[in-house]
C-alpha cells in the first residue's frame, strides 16, 4: 500500500516549483484584491506563513485524496495557520478543486456566498494562496487542480511580543 501512495504523490505538480508561488497564485491575489477594492476593502498583503499553510493544505488534499476544510488529521485552518507560525486575530479559508485557472477559481468563489464573504471581509489584511496540479489524478477524488486561499489578520503584540487587544 505504501508504494501506491508514494507513486500517487510522485505525480503531484506543485505550483511555483515547490514554494507554492507562481503566476496563477499571484493572479488569484490580484483578482481577489480587485474584488475587495470594488467593495471598499483594503488590498490583502501576501504573508509567507499563510502562503505555506495554504500550499500545505492544497498538497494535503491532493496527496491524501480528500477535498475539505478539515484534513484527515482533524486539523482546521486555524490550526494549520498556527503550525505555519502565524499568530492570528482572524483567520479564514477558501478551497476549490477542479478549476484550471485563477480566473475560474476566483469566479467560483465569488459565486459562492460563504467564499465571497471571506473575500469581502474587510477585517482580513493578509493572505496566502496554494495550488497543486496532478496531471493524472488517480485517487477517488479526481479534481486535478486543488486550490487553497488562507485569509488572516495578525495578532497585535506589544513591544515585548505579548498578545494585546487591537486599538480602535
Amino acid at each position: 500500500m505504501k508504494w501506491l501512495i508514494l507513486a500517487f504523490v510522485a505525480n503531484l505538480v506543485i505550483a511555483g516549483a515547490g514554494h507554492g508561488r507562481d503566476a496563477e497564485t499571484d493572479k488569484v491575489v490580484a483578482l481577489i484584491n480587485a474584488e475587495r477594492e470594488i467593495a471598499g476593502c483594503p488590498a490583502l498583503v501576501v504573508n509567507r506563513q499563510l502562503e505555506a499553510a495554504a500550499q500545505r493544505h492544497s498538497e494535503s488534499m491532493a496527496g491524501q485524496d480528500f477535498f475539505g476544510h478539515v484534513d484527515p488529521d482533524g486539523l482546521k485552518v486555524a490550526q494549520r495557520a498556527e503550525a505555519a507560525g502565524y499568530r492570528w486575530m482572524m483567520v479564514g479559508e477558501n478551497i476549490s478543486a477542479g478549476y484550471v485557472t485563477a480566473d475560474a477559481t476566483v469566479a467560483g468563489w465569488m459565486n459562492s456566498p460563504g467564499h465571497r464573504s471571506n473575500i469581502l471581509t474587510c477585517g482580513f489584511t493578509e493572505t496566502g494562496v496554494g495550488h497543486v496540479y496532478i496531471p493524472d489524478d488517480v485517487g477517488k477524488v479526481k479534481y486535478g487542480h486543488y486550490w487553497t486561499q488562507v485569509f488572516g489578520r495578525p495578532m497585535a503584540e506589544d513591544r515585548f511580543g505579548r498578545p494585546m487587544a487591537e486599538e480602535r
